[in-house]
C-alpha cells in the first residue's frame, strides 16, 4: 500500500504578540481539510480570548456552547490573553474508522474503459479491468466439467454511504476439484452484478495463480507464456508440473471492489498497482509536446530495465501500450521521490517495438534533466555519458532539481497514406477557386509504415521554400480581398462574443477532407481530424471530450448542449478550451472540432503529423483568406488569443435573426476551374445560385455509366493539342446529408462557344469522374464538334449509337455547326435506385410472347430482390437467405467485431485440413447511391458449393468479414473443425519463444531450446516414450495381417445420419479373418478424418483380444521394433516377369535326395569343401588362400611405407589411446558394435550392455 494521499489546508498566519500563527486542518479529502482548518482557526481565536462575533448575543451563545464540550472561549464581557501565556490548541486531523476499502478488506478498482492492451492470458494489473477474466475462468471450468454458473453466485447489498448506491457482491467458488486442499473463494464487490462477476473471476486468476493451481492444466504452453508473463508483472504464477501449495501457507490477494467515489471524496489510500496506473494515465495528460526522433537508440530499453531492476521495481516489463487510432503509445514510470511528482516516458510510434524504445529514451531523458543517474557508477557511467555528449544528447544533470518540468516527449510517425489524402483533396474546391495541381506521377502511400518516403513537390513549393513560406503570410492577406468574409472572419458574431452558425444547411454547400471551408458552416469532417490530432498526441476523443447540458437566455426555450474540448497544445501556450454550443449534442461536438482547428492554425500547430497533409491544409485555408502553419516551424508568440467558441443558433434566436438583417444572406459561386499555386488566388466568378437538385441534373443508372466516354474525349483533346486534362474534385452537400464527390473540368471548344465546364457528381470519384467525361462527350456533341474528325467512318458509328440512345452527334462533312449560345447539356449525376417494374402480366399469346413474359419476371424478380438486398446493405448486412443456418452465421459475425486476423486463420486452417485456400475474392460495390458498400464473396473450402459473404465500407474490412463467415459456416459443417483448429492453435503457440523463468529473475533473457513439434517426426510402428503400437504402426499391422494370411484388405466406410439441422458422422472398418469371422471398427462423436483413426483404434482392440495369428504378428513387430511393416515390399508381377523367372529356375539342377546342403553358419567347419547347390557358387580353398595372401601383402606395403611411418603411425602411437589398441582390438572381436569415446585424460572404462561393448 502507498502512502495515504493526505491534504493538509493553511488558513491565513493570525497575528500575535509572539508572531503568526496558523491554523491547520489533515484530511484524505480538501473539503474536509479546509474545515478542520476552520476549526482550528476558531479554537486559536477562543483560546486568544478574542470575539468571534460582534453581535454580544452571539457571542454568549458561542461560549456556552464551547464550554459545553470542555474547551473555553470568550464570554462578551471577557477580555483578551494576549498578553499572558497561551498554549496554542494542537491541529486537528480526521480520523477515518471506515473507508471504501472497509478496513483493508477490498482492492479498490476503478471500472473506467480499458484501452491498454492486456496479453489473452494473463491480467495486465488487478486494477485494470478486464472481461476476458471471465472466458478464462470458464475455460477452466469446461475442462474440469465444472458448472460456473452454479459455482458463481451473486447477491444485492444495501451501501453505506451517504448516496445509498446499491453494491452487488459475487463469489466465485473454487472447489477441490482444482484446488487439492481446500475450498477458495474468490470475490468481486461493483455496483452491478456483470461488473461483480467479472471482478470475482479476476480474482480467481490471481488466487489461482497465487496458490499454484494451473488456470490452462491441458496447455503446457500456454501455461507457461502465462507464468512466465505474470512473473513479469511482478506476481507469482505456476510454471507446467509444479505442485499445488498449501493454502495455510499462503497469503491470498484481496477481493476486488470497484470505486464509486470520486477522487476528492476518497478517504483510503491507494495500492501499488492502482498507483502505477494513475501514474500511467498522468504520464499520457501531462506530456502535450513531442519531438519527432527519426534514429531510435536500441540499447535505451536495456539500459532502463537495469535501472528499474536496481531500484528493485517489481515488474520486470514495466511498458503499457497502448493502440489509439493507428498509433502505439508506450509509457513507463520511473521510480523517483514524491517530490519529482509522476514522472516517466512517453513514446509513439507506428508499432510496439518502436514505441516501448522510445518510451525508454523519453525516460531516460528525463532522468538526466532531473540529475537522476541511470546507470551504475564506475567507468560504464563515464563512457555512457561521453557517448551521448558526442551524439549531441542530454546527459545527467549535476544537482537535482525537482521543479524543472519533464522534455517533450518522443514520436516517430511514418507515412500514413498521405499521397491517396492528397488525392481526395482534389474534391475540396470552394465557390472561389479550385487547389493547385499535384504531381501525377506520385506513389500511392502503402499501408505500412516506411522508413523514407518521397517528398510531393508541388507547384507553388518550387523555388525557395523559406520564401515561399514568408510570402505566405501575405499571400492570405490577399485573398481575403477576393473571397467573402464569411469565410475567414473570426471576430464573434453575437454580443456575448460566439462565432454564430447557420442553423440549416444548405442543398449545395462546399467541404474540404483537410480544412475547414468556412467557420460558419457545420462540417463533420472537422471531428475526424481532430480526432487525428488528438490520436498524434496519445489521446481519444472520449477522453477529452466533455458534453453538458446548460441553460441559455435566448434559445427557443430549448436547453443547449456545450461540448468543451482541452486541447492538447505545447506548455507555452497555457491550457486551450475548445467549445461548441448546439441543441444537437453531435453538433456541439463537431462545432468544438471546428473550434479546436481554429485555435491550432491561430497558434500555428500543425494539425498534421504528415508534412504533405499539413501543407495541403494550409493551401486551403490560404485560399479561403485564413492563416495555418506549413510546418511546425512558425513563431507565434504564446499570449495571441483563442479565436471566439462556436455556436449554432436555433431558427427564431433574436442573435440570428439580428444577423440575418444586417448582411446578406450567403451564395454559392461556380468553381474556377483554372490550375493555380499556392498564393495565386483567382478573381471570383459571377455567383451563381445553387439550384434544385431535381432540375439542375440528369440522373444516370449505374448500369449505363460508360467507362469507354474518356478515351473518346481524349482522343478529341489530342486532335485539339491538350493531351492533358485532369477533373478537379470538390465535394458537396445535398439533398438529405448527401455527401457527393463532384468532378470538373474546362473543355477545349472554339473561342465562340466561350466556357464550357464538364461536371459529374456521384458518391464516389470513380463514377463522379466517369459522369464527368460522359458529359464532356454530350456537350462535344451538343455543340455539332467532331469526336473523330480525320475518322468518318468511326464518327458515323459514334453518330449512330448516340442516335439510339436519344441523342444526337454530328457526321464528319455534315456542316451541322451549332450557332455560339447554343446551352450546354444538364449535369450527370448518378442514380438513386433503379425504377421499379410493373408486375408483369400474362400475355394473351404465350407462344409468341414467352421470351418477352420471362424477360419482365427476371426483370421484376431481380429489382425487387435488389431492392430488399438493399435494405441489408445500407445496414452493411450479409442480405438474408432463408436458410437457417446461413442466416445464423451472417448474424454471428455482424454482431461481432472484425478479426484482423480472419484471412490468416483461413489460411491455417486450409493447410491443416488439406483443402485449398480461396483463389478468388470476388469484390464489388452495391447497395443504394445513398450508402455504398463492398460485397465480397469466397467459396467455402472444401464446399465449393457454399458461398460466404462480407459487407463492409471498404474492400479490406469486407475480405476480412468474408473469412469470418467462411470460418462460422465451417464451424457448423464441417464436423472436424474443432480438432483441425485445435492443431492451428497448438502449431501456433509452438512458435512463440521460450523464457527461461529463472532467467527472467535473473534479467537474463535467453531462449530456452524449443521443445520438439508433436507428430513432426516419424517413430515408425512403436512407440517407446508411450509404451505402445503407434496410429500408423496399428493400421501397418492391420494391413499386414491381411497380407499374410490372403484376406481381403480393410474396408472404411463412412457414413452420416441427419437429425434436423445436425449431422451425426460414423466411420467403420471392417476386416474377416481366415475363419470368414468379420470383424467391424466404429469411429464416431466427430468427422471422417478423426472417426478413421478412431474406427482403427477400435478394431485393433479387438483383434489384439480375440485373433491368435493377428497377436502373433504383434509380438513379432513388438520384438522386432526396428521392423517398419510400411517398408514391406508389395511386389506384383506380370505375366511375362513370371515366364522369365521360371524359366531361370528350370535351368538350375535340382538337388538330389540325401545330397547335404551347406549352410552360410557352416561354413567354417567345412573348410572349402563346399557340396550341393551353394558348392557351385562358393569359392575354392585355393582361391580364397591366393586372396589372403594378396591383402596380406598389400597391408605390409602400406605398413612399410615411410610416408605412412613418419605422417600417420608415428603419431598414432604417441596418442594416449595407443595404449589400449589391443584392448580396443578384443572388443570388436567379441562385440557386434562398439562405441570408442577418447577422454584426453586417456581414461578408459568398460561397460557391456547385452551385446555390446561399450568404451567409454
Amino acid at each position: 500500500m502507498t502512502a495515504p494521499s493526505c491534504i493538509i489546508a493553511e488558513c491565513n498566519p493570525f497575528q500575535s504578540h509572539s508572531g503568526e500563527v496558523w491554523a491547520h486542518g489533515v484530511s484524505c479529502s480538501g473539503k474536509d481539510a479546509e474545515m478542520l482548518a476552520a476549526m482550528h482557526a476558531e479554537y486559536i481565536i477562543d483560546e486568544f480570548g478574542y470575539h468571534i462575533y460582534t453581535l454580544p448575543s452571539m457571542q454568549r451563545k458561542h461560549a456556552e456552547a464551547a464550554r459545553k464540550v470542555g474547551r473555553w472561549a470568550p464570554m462578551p464581557d471577557d477580555g483578551d490573553r494576549a498578553q499572558t501565556h497561551v498554549r496554542i490548541p494542537l491541529p486537528l486531523r480526521r480520523i477515518v474508522d471506515r473507508d471504501e476499502t472497509e478496513g483493508g478488506k477490498w482492492l479498490l478498482i476503478e471500472l473506467r474503459p480499458n484501452h491498454y492492451i492486456s496479453p489473452h492470458h494473463t491480467l495486465l494489473s488487478p486494477c485494470l479491468f478486464d472481461t476476458a477474466a471471465v472466458l478464462r475462468i470458464k475455460s477452466l471450468f469446461a475442462e474440469h466439467d465444472l458448472s460456473f454458473a452454479q459455482l458463481c453466485t451473486s447477491e444485492a447489498e444495501k451501501g453505506s454511504d451517504k448516496k445509498g448506491q446499491a453494491y452487488y457482491i459475487a463469489t466465485l467458488l473454487l472447489p477441490m476439484e482444482l484446488t487439492t486442499f481446500s475450498e477458495i473463494k474468490a470475490q468481486g464487490k461493483a455496483l452491478s452484478r456483470e461488473a461483480a462477476v467479472t471482478l470475482a473471476c479476476m480474482h480467481a486468476e490471481l488466487l489461482l495463480d497465487a496458490h499454484a493451481i494451473a488456470l490452462f492444466p491441458s496447455d503446457a504452453v500456454k501455461q507457461k507464456q502465462h507464468a512466465l508473463t505474470a512473473w513479469s508483472f511482478g506476481r507469482p504464477a505456476p510454471i507446467p508440473g509444479e505442485d499445488h501449495k498449501n493454502p495455510l501457507h499462503v497469503v491470498s490477494p484481496l477481493p476486488l471492489k470497484e470505486l464509486a467515489v470520486r477522487r476528492e471524496d476518497r478517504v483510503s489510500c491507494m495500492s501499488y498497482e492502482e498507483d502505477l496506473v494513475r501514474r500511467h494515465r498522468a504520464l499520457t495528460e501531462q506530456t502535450c509536446e513531442f519531438t519527432e526522433t527519426p534514429v531510435l537508440d536500441e540499447k535505451a530499453v536495456e539500459l532502463l530495465k537495469g535501472f528499474l531492476k536496481r531500484e528493485k521495481v517489481p515488474r520486470t516489463d514495466p511498458f503499457f501500450i497502448e493502440e489509439v487510432q493507428g498509433f502505439v503509445k508506450a509509457t513507463v514510470v520511473l521510480p523517483l521521490p514524491d517530490i519529482f511528482g509522476v514522472r516517466g516516458g512517453v513514446g509513439i510510434a507506428m508499432n510496439t517495438a518502436d514505441a516501448v524504445i522510445l518510451a525508454a529514451m523519453h525516460a531516460i531523458d528525463v532522468a538526466n534533466m532531473l540529475g537522476v543517474h541511470i546507470t551504475a557508477e564506475g567507468t560504464t557511467r563515464s563512457e555512457w555519458i561521453k557517448t551521448r555528449n558526442s551524439r549531441g544528447e542530454s546527459t545527467p544533470a549535476e544537482a537535482q532539481d525537482p521543479s524543472l518540468v519533464s522534455p517533450p516527449g518522443r514520436r516517430q510517425i511514418g507515412t500514413q497514406n498521405s499521397s491517396n489524402a492528397v488525392d481526395n483533396d482534389m474534391n475540396t474546391g470552394s465557390g472561389s477557386g479550385s487547389a493547385g495541381p499535384v504531381d501525377s506521377a506520385l506513389p500511392q502511400a502503402p499501408k505500412r509504415r516506411l522508413p523514407k518516403r518521397a517528398k510531393l513537390v508541388m507547384d507553388s513549393e518550387e523555388g525557395d521554400t523559406t520564401a515561399s513560406q514568408a510570402a505566405s503570410e501575405v499571400d492570405y492577406l490577399k485573398a481575403r480581398e477576393c473571397v467573402s468574409k464569411e469565410l475567414w472572419g473570426l471576430e464573434p458574431d453575437s454580443p456575448d462574443g460566439y462565432i454564430m452558425v447557420s442553423p440549416k444547411d444548405p442543398e449545395l454547400r462546399t467541404q474540404y477532407e483537410h480544412a475547414l471551408y468556412s467557420p460558419r458552416q457545420i462540417d463533420p469532417c472537422a471531428k475526424v481530424r481532430i480526432k487525428g490530432y488528438l490520436a498524434s498526441m496519445g489521446r481519444r476523443a472520449e477522453e477529452v471530450f466533455f458534453v453538458q447540458r446548460i441553460e441559455a437566455e435566448d434559445n427557443g426555450g430549448q436547453a443547449i448542449c456545450r461540448c468543451a474540448l482541452n486541447l492538447p497544445v505545447p506548455r507555452r501556450f497555457g491550457d486551450r478550451i475548445a467549445l461548441g454550443e448546439a441543441v444537437d449534442p453531435r453538433d456541439a461536438e463537431n462545432l468544438a472540432a471546428m473550434h479546436a482547428e481554429l485555435i491550432l492554425d491561430t497558434l500555428g500547430i500543425p494539425i498534421y503529423t504528415d508534412g504533405t497533409l499539413q501543407r495541403r491544409h494550409a493551401e486551403l485555408c490560404l485560399k479561403n483568406g485564413r492563416y495555418a502553419p506549413v510546418d511546425a516551424s512558425s513563431d507565434i508568440s504564446p499570449s495571441t488569443a483563442s479565436p471566439p467558441p462556436l455556436r449554432r443558433e436555433v431558427i427564431g434566436s433574436i442573435h440570428w435573426e439580428n444577423k440575418i438583417k444586417k448582411h446578406a444572406p450567403i451564395v454559392v459561386s461556380r468553381a474556377n476551374t483554372t490550375k493555380t499555386s499556392v498564393g495565386v488566388v483567382q478573381d471570383e466568378s459571377d455567383p451563381l445560385v445553387a439550384p434544385k437538385e431535381a432540375q439542375a441534373y440528369v440522373f444516370v443508372a449505374e448500369k449505363d455509366l460508360d467507362v469507354v466516354s474518356r478515351p473518346r474525349v481524349q482522343y478529341y483533346l489530342r486532335r485539339n493539342g491538350k493531351p492533358k486534362l485532369e477533373a478537379e474534385f470538390r465535394m458537396e452537400l445535398r439533398g438529405l446529408g448527401n455527401v457527393l464527390h463532384v468532378a470538373e473540368f474546362m473543355i477545349p471548344v472554339p473561342a465562340s462557344f466561350g466556357e464550357r465546364i464538364a461536371h459529374g457528381s456521384a458518391l464516389t470519384k470513380r463514377d463522379a469522374e466517369i459522369l464527368c467525361w460522359m458529359h464532356a462527350e454530350r456537350i462535344i456533341d451538343a455543340l455539332g464538334l467532331c469526336l473523330f474528325d480525320n475518322l468518318p467512318g468511326l464518327q458515323k458509328r459514334h453518330a449512330e449509337r448516340v442516335k439510339r440512345l436519344g441523342r444526337w452527334a454530328p457526321v464528319v462533312g455534315e456542316g451541322a455547326a451549332m450557332p455560339p449560345d447554343t446551352p450546354s447539356p444538364l449535369p450527370l449525376t448518378l442514380g438513386t435506385a433503379p425504377e421499379k417494374p410493373p408486375y408483369p402480366n400474362l400475355p394473351s399469346n404465350i407462344v409468341q410472347e414467352w421470351d418477352k413474359y420471362v424477360g419482365e419476371c427476371r426483370r421484376y424478380i431481380e429489382v425487387n430482390s435488389m431492392r430488399e438486398e438493399n435494405i441489408f446493405y445500407e445496414m452493411e448486412k450479409i442480405p438474408r437467405t432463408g436458410d437457417p443456418l446461413y442466416d445464423a452465421t451472417a448474424e454471428e459475425v455482424e454482431s461481432a467485431t472484425v478479426d484482423v486476423e480472419a484471412k490468416n486463420v483461413l489460411q491455417r486452417y486450409c493447410t491443416a485440413a488439406n483443402v485449398a485456400y480461396p483463389v478468388f475474392w470476388k469484390s464489388r460495390t452495391v447497395g443504394p447511391v445513398s450508402r455504398r458498400v463492398c460485397l465480397t464473396t469466397i467459396e467455402v473450402p472444401g464446399h465449393e458449393h457454399i458461398t460466404a459473404s462480407g459487407v463492409a465500407v471498404n474492400k479490406d474490412t469486407s475480405q476480412r468479414r468474408a473469412a469470418m463467415h467462411a470460418l462460422a459456416l465451417l464451424r457448423r459443417i464441417d464436423p472436424d473443425f474443432y480438432e483441425i483448429e485445435k492443431e492451428v492453435k497448438s502449431e501456433t503457440e509452438e512458435k512463440i519463444a521460450f523464457i527461461d523463468p529463472l532467467s527472467l529473475l535473473e534479467d537474463d533473457g535467453a531462449p530456452a531450446r524449443r521443445p520438439a513439434k508433436p507428430n513432426k517426426k516419424r517413430l515408425g510402428s512403436w512407440d517407446p516414450v508411450a509404451k505402445d503400437f503407434s496410429h500408423e504402426g496399428k493400421v501397418r499391422i492391420i494391413e499386414l495381417f491381411t497380407v499374410c494370411f490372403g484376406l481381403h484388405p480393410p474396408i472404411v466406410r463412412h457414413l452420416n445420419r441427419r437429425e434436423g439441422t445436425l449431422v451425426h458422422h460414423t466411420t467403420t472398418v471392417e476386416v474377416t479373418d481366415e475363419d470368414d469371422k468379420l470383424w467391424v471398427g466404429e469411429g464416431h462423436d466427430a468427422g471422417p478424418r478423426f472417426n478413421e483413426v478412431a474406427a482403427y483404434e477400435d478394431l485393433f482392440s479387438r483383434l489384439s483380444r480375440s485373433v491368435p495369428g493377428f497377436q502373433a504378428l504383434m509380438d513379432l513387430i513388438r520384438n522386432h521394433c526396428y521392423l517398419d511393416p510400411e517398408h514391406i515390399a508389395n511386389v506384383s508381377l506380370s505375366e511375362a516377369q513370371k515366364e522369365r523367372l521360371h524359366r531361370v529356375l528350370d535351368d538350375i539342377p535340382d538337388v538330389e535326395e540325401g545330397e547335404e546342403v551347406v549352410k552360410p553358419q557352416e561354413w567354417g567347419e567345412f573348410k572349402g569343401e563346399a557340396v550341393g547347390l551353394l558348392s557351385r557358387v562358393a569359392m575354392e580353398a585355393s582361391e580364397q588362400a591366393q586372396e589372403s595372401q594378396n591383402l596380406r601383402d598389400k597391408l605390409h606395403e602400406k605398413l612399410t611405407n615411410e610416408e605412412y611411418l613418419s605422417r600417420y603411425a608415428t603419431q598414432r602411437q604417441g596418442l594416449s589411446i595407443y595404449d589400449k589398441r589391443e584392448e580396443i582390438l578384443n572388443a570388436m572381436d567379441s562385440s557386434q558394435i562398439v562405441i570408442v569415446v577418447w577422454h584426453n585424460e586417456g581414461a578408459v572404462r568398460q561397460r557391456r550392455c547385452r551385446n555390446t561393448f561399450w568404451i567409454i
